[in-house]
């Protein structure tokens, strides 16, 4: 069941990354600051069978693409559960990586900055009161946070 919810958040936060390159100027200027056609594999624990997505930057769009080994930058939590923990809200990806939950293969300086990325798609996608709880600070938002849902799971483009 974790790795279920896993896979439908990381289909979330890709969406969410897309929309918000969109629509949020902090995010469009991570993804900007990125190399076109920048491959970014996110995986929910070291298995073979463990969910993972992959998501490449066009046109300063986040698209979804299968990418089954490499990446420009790889992010594999170590297992499952510190996964679910981090994309349900129980802990932040900062504390995930403190406690060395996750292994990064890739140039440190732009995984921040999809870090930060991420962190923005949390603000947007959980209540205040759980990103509060797992972000350094609450940021104002752009957009709501409903919107962001609806463009994620209605608007419609060509995945890679």
């Amino acid at each position: 069941m974790k790795g279920r919810i896993c896979q439908i958040v990381l289909w979330f936060l890709c969406r969410g990354m897309d929309v918000l390159a969109q629509g949020d100027d902090r995010v469009r200027d991570e993804i900007h600051r990125l190399p076109e056609g920048y491959t970014i594999r996110l995986k929910a624990g070291m298995g073979k069978k463990d969910p993972q997505i992959g998501m490449i930057l066009m046109d300063g769009r986040v698209q979804q693409v299968n990418l089954d080994d490499g990446a420009d930058l790889t992010i594999v939590f170590k297992n499952v559960h510190i996964a679910f923990k981090v994309f349900t809200g129980q802990i932040g990806i900062s504390e995930a990586y403190a406690r060395r939950g996750f292994y990064m293969k890739g140039n440190i300086n732009k995984a921040m900055g999809v870090v930060r990325c991420m962190e923005y798609v949390e603000l947007y996608l959980f209540p205040k009161f759980m990103s509060g709880r797992i972000l350094k600070r609450v940021e104002k938002k752009q957009m709501p946070a409903l919107m962001v849902y609806k463009k994620a799971v209605f608007d419609r483009r060509v995945e890679v």
